[in-house]
């Protein structure tokens, strides 16, 4: 399995395709190259507006391949080092496609980023005077924010149509608030006990659901 590319690499690649001479590369044969008189004519070359302007980069002149294939042509026979052109040709094709790559390279990593920014937000518990209560019984300070999110509607639906930032905004919802939004049901009022058990028992469920997912829910 390939490692993702960190910011650093990303940025060094960034900046060795700025510097690079423009795009498109063009892998190209036609014999001008020899070496022991045998042919070894593959070559990459920059833009340019006709032939004879364009820029040869790099080329098979001083490949090292001890074992030359050839074939026959119209002028007898032409040597040429298939490990030589395949690089070439692979190094031209990644050239020309090095923008598009590092684009969606750079879009992966923001959305990477944006991913672990909603995964790390939280809901707040709103403990009012019960704070001490609700400690000793295990009631968390919050809520992984989707907990609330992914049931908008019941927030809406139970809190005169407050969306779940603006309750967070306010101090968030109490457990016997959470109890009800999550299972789609009207508040009614419970013990602190009460709530706080059914709470817990909720967030288990949603957290052992969140880590069947692929790659621990992302």
């Amino acid at each position: 399995m390939t490692t993702p590319l960190t910011e650093a690499e990303l940025t060094e690649l960034e900046r060795l395709e700025r510097e690079a001479t423009a795009g498109p590369w063009e892998h190209d044969s036609d014999g001008s190259h020899s070496r022991d008189g045998r042919e070894l004519n593959d070559y990459a070359q920059g833009p340019g507006e006709a032939f004879q302007k364009r820029r040869i980069l790099f080329d098979t002149s001083n490949a090292d391949e001890p074992e030359l294939h050839h074939e026959p042509d119209e002028d007898g026979v032409t040597y040429f080092d298939p490990i030589g052109r395949a690089n070439i040709r692979l190094a031209c094709a990644l050239r020309n496609a090095a923008p598009q790559l590092l684009a969606s390279a750079r879009r992966v990593a923001e959305l990477e980023r944006e991913v672990a920014r909603l995964k790390a937000r939280k809901f707040p518990v709103l403990m009012g005077r019960e704070a001490k209560e609700l400690r000793a019984l295990g009631c968390p300070a919050s809520v992984p924010w989707d907990f609330i999110a992914d049931n908008a509607q019941f927030c809406e639906h139970n809190h005169g149509g407050q969306t779940p930032e603006h309750l967070a905004e306010r101090g968030g919802l109490g457990p016997d608030e959470m109890c009800a939004v999550v299972e789609g049901r009207k508040w009614r009022k419970m013990t602190d006990e009460e709530a706080t058990t059914r709470l817990l028992e909720l967030l288990a469920a949603y957290n052992a659901t969140i880590a069947a997912r692929p790659e621990g829910g992302k």
